[in-house]
């Protein structure tokens, strides 16, 4: 959760900043821009608490492990990524169904533009809530507030509704995700299994 929270700080001030830079010969800033966070980012990877360091025990484990990827990742990382392409296949009709209700493009895109908001908010929840209502309750949450969403989304044609409902998805999805890393951690402590997890998310 705190991780997700910090890339997606990154990602919106790069957002709000790439206006403001100027383009030479038409060339995209994105790559640029992510590079810059990344190499700002990469110290903070320093300050990690100490209890994230590997022990000498998992050290030997994953030294003494085959490359082979275990039942359960490989399970968690189907999972994500049935339930991320299902979840994320209304993104293209997001300016379809803004229409239908009524909204111009200029206002679609402002929409659209802060409800990267909601990732803030999802991902500031699952790194506040931690493991105080274990991992089923918050990633069935994040999962039943993106099921909400989607259908009130597909079924109104309200503005209200759109408005708010865009942002309850990505809500949904950024509380859903970090439980899913965590489990995938606890499936496979090298890091290999967060890693693949993140890897189909994305």
């Amino acid at each position: 959760g705190q991780i997700n929270t910090a890339c997606v700080i990154a990602a919106m001030v790069a957002f709000a900043a790439a206006p403001l830079l100027p383009v030479e010969n038409g060339i995209p800033l994105t790559f640029p821009i992510l590079f810059i966070f990344v190499a700002i980012l990469l110290p903070f990877s320093f300050a990690m608490p100490g209890n994230l360091v590997m022990s000498a025990s998992v050290n030997s484990e994953v030294d003494s492990a085959t490359n082979n990827i275990s039942l359960d990742v490989v399970l968690i990382a189907i999972a994500v990524f049935i339930s991320c392409c299902i979840f994320s296949s209304i993104w293209p009709y997001y300016v379809l169904l803004g229409e239908r209700a009524g909204l111009p493009a200029d206002q679609i895109n402002i929409i659209m533009t802060y409800s990267i908001l909601f990732t803030l908010i999802g991902s500031m929840t699952a790194s506040f809530i931690g493991h105080k209502f274990g991992r089923l309750r918050p990633a069935a949450l994040g999962l039943i507030l993106m099921t909400v969403a989607i259908v009130s989304l597909s079924i109104s044609s309200n503005t209200l509704v759109y408005r708010l409902f865009t942002g309850l998805n990505l809500l949904g999805l950024y509380i859903f995700i970090p439980y899913f890393l965590g489990y995938a951690s606890q499936a496979d402590h090298s890091g290999r299994g967060p890693a693949i997890v993140a890897g189909t998310f994305m």
